[in-house]
């Protein structure tokens, strides 16, 4: 959704991340959704213009990995 409205206004478009995503400690869910998840999440990331992130731990976490 927020891809087909950067691409229909031409607007940049801010991932915000509040917390990791799937490297996430808590992650609730099994290996097959994870793995569907970190490449929808390294989809998200690619697309965005810009990224925020809550904490520094985070940032580094997603640069890391992305």
């Amino acid at each position: 959704m927020m891809i087909a409205l950067k691409k229909r206004f031409g607007i940049p478009w801010c991932a915000d991340f509040r917390d990791a995503w799937t490297r996430n400690h808590n992650y609730p869910y099994g290996r097959v959704r994870r793995r569907l998840e970190e490449r929808l999440e390294r989809r998200t990331l690619r697309r965005a213009d810009a990224v925020t992130v809550a904490a520094p731990v985070v940032a580094k976490g997603q640069a890391t990995l992305y």
